[in-house]
């Protein structure tokens, strides 16, 4: 039995103007699931942990947006936790 978690989908309207945000997964057993929703899309938010840092599959990922031309932005998270040297 082979198990997929899918891109979550949200719609965002502001005003006259929609937004169409997709949630892939980050795990690497994901991977071709998020490089496949990444032709879909026009530009991208990488979250990236504080704590954790830049992980593999982050890097992985902003390589292949390279390739895409896809514009990109970058969001930290978790900043009020204990360990935010990176």
């Amino acid at each position: 039995m082979a198990f997929r978690l899918l891109p979550l989908f949200f719609l965002l309207v502001i005003r006259d103007i929609k937004i169409n945000l997709l949630d892939t997964p980050g795990h690497k057993d994901f991977a071709e699931d998020t490089y496949r929703t990444l032709t879909a899309v026009d530009s991208v938010i990488l979250v990236i942990d504080c704590v954790k840092g830049v992980e593999e599959q982050t890097e992985k990922i902003n390589e292949r947006l390279s390739y895409a031309k896809n514009t990109r932005n970058c969001l930290i998270n978790k900043m009020d936790r204990e360990g935010r040297d990176h």
